[in-house]
């Protein structure tokens, strides 16, 4: 009886919506961006401002909002009503699992993207809500960082490491904290890990990264590959892409520190990670290295990739079915 020859593993399909909001985009959008740098030149002439207005961070029916004062910074602190209550009684450093709360997640400290210098908006405040479902109900706290270019580096990390703190404080572990991030939220709970690692602080019990900025001297494959592709950040004419932002990010200290850009750092004895990127946006690289490095130093690191999906699509189109998929596999991860 002869062999079969093996099946090749097929790519998923792209659905509907997801192939037709990417190549609309893509054509749109360049024209758009064709003063990016003009942008940051603005931005820049704004150094003494707050770059973009902050969205109020509004409860929804079930959940209840507290705003939380930190050093230099505010956070907003959401809990589903049905467990608000529970968590001012219970001590949540002690609680068995298998009561309830069957996870080893208690708490999440969402960080939100916008290359360090756009502010919270409401989908990241959507954000919120998508973690705590995705997670079976727990409280998250979405911090509103400060921002570049007024608050460059290292602004962002202290106030992450502040709001890390403002969790362990409530009478969380460290171990039943996620840090969940974005973009360049992404690289910022990266950094926010490996600050604490290497300041022998106890760790979060584990990362979700969505299209992490990782590398802000843009030297990634993908900054070249997918430079005439990427439907937002792609250039018009194929060149190189970059983020004129970054340097506001950056200000005086090196961009190649594996805080500003955790690509180069070693990632021994991180948490579990979780990382999604989609292969054609122009920072797949940022994440494809991380996730490598990770695995050869002995992170316990997943990794998913999709095919023609808009940066950080999961929390930006939310409709889509693959956007769907991508929150069901977080839910799974936590």
């Amino acid at each position: 009886m002869s062999k079969q020859p093996a099946k090749k593993s097929k790519a998923p399909k792209v659905s509907l919506p997801g192939r037709l909001l990417f190549n609309v985009t893509r054509a749109y959008v360049p024209k758009k961006w064709e003063g990016r740098d003009r942008m940051a030149a603005t931005l820049n002439n704004k150094a003494a401002e707050k770059a973009w207005t902050h969205s109020q961070f509004k409860a929804k029916v079930g959940y209840q909002v507290e705003t939380v004062t930190l050093p230099q910074s505010v956070a907003y602190w959401l809990q589903p009503e049905r467990l608000a209550v529970q968590y001012d009684l219970l001590d949540v450093t002690t609680h068995q699992v298998g009561q309830k709360f069957p996870r080893q997640i208690r708490a999440i400290l969402h960080l939100h993207g916008g290359s360090y210098v756009f502010g919270l908006s409401w989908q990241y405040v959507q954000a919120a809500y998508d973690y705590s479902a995705a997670a079976g109900g727990v409280p998250v706290l979405t911090l509103d960082y400060r921002t570049a270019p007024q608050f460059p580096y290292p602004a962002a990390l202290n106030d992450a490491v502040d709001a890390f703190n403002w969790l362990v404080a409530q009478g969380f572990a460290p171990s039943q904290i996620a840090v969940t991030g974005d973009s360049a939220g992404g690289g910022l709970a990266l950094a926010l890990a490996l600050k604490l690692r290497d300041e022998g602080a106890d760790l979060p019990g584990a990362l979700v990264l969505l299209s992490p900025w990782t590398d802000l001297l843009a030297e990634g494959a993908s900054y070249q590959v997918n430079a005439g592709i990427d439907p937002i950040f792609g250039t018009a004419d194929g060149q190189p892409g970059h983020f004129p932002v970054g340097e506001f990010y950056v200000g005086k200290a090196n961009p190649a520190d594996p805080y500003i850009s955790p690509v180069n750092a070693d990632f021994t004895g991180l948490p579990r990670t979780m990382i999604l990127a989609s292969r054609h946006e122009l920072l797949f690289s940022d994440a494809v290295q991380v996730a490598r490095a990770m695995r050869s130093e002995g992170v316990d690191v997943t990794f998913h990739s999709a095919q023609m999906m808009i940066h950080v699509w999961p929390v930006f189109f939310r409709f889509l079915p693959e956007s769907k998929v991508a929150w069901r596999k977080i839910g799974d991860f936590f």
